[in-house]
């Protein structure tokens, strides 16, 4: 929760750290979305969820699934070329957090090979 923020693939919302933790106080049961109140999905389908967000230019459903491709998890192999490949998509779109990504990988050398230039171009 470092941004404030988390994106949900189920109505394609991102939805602020005080409202999530309102939901999860109220629903201590069942985890579900913040703004649509549905369940949350699966693994299998959250990348589907945001893959139609994708293919509608939700530049946030871009980022967080470059997210989960650079990490490896939603049961996603790990894949730092397709990981960078959504992250320019949705900074193409105008997020900021994608290209500060991209900067992050090329000034660590994470996917990529470490360029100092690239970095601070995308910083």
């Amino acid at each position: 929760m470092a941004t404030g923020s988390k994106f949900y693939s189920c109505c394609g919302k991102e939805v602020c750290s005080g409202c999530l933790l309102a939901v999860g106080l109220s629903d201590l049961d069942e985890q579900k979305c913040a703004f649509c109140r549905t369940p949350l999905p699966g693994d299998e389908e959250a990348v589907n969820m945001h893959k139609k967000r994708i293919a509608a230019g939700d530049a946030g459903a871009m980022f967080t699934l470059g997210y989960h491709y650079d990490e490896g998890t939603l049961g996603l192999t790990q894949d730092r070329t397709k990981a960078l490949e959504l992250r320019h998509q949705a900074g193409e779109l105008g997020c900021a957090d994608a290209y500060y990504n991209i900067g992050y990988a090329y000034y660590h050398g994470e996917g990529v090979e470490r360029d100092g230039k690239k970095a601070m171009h995308y910083y």
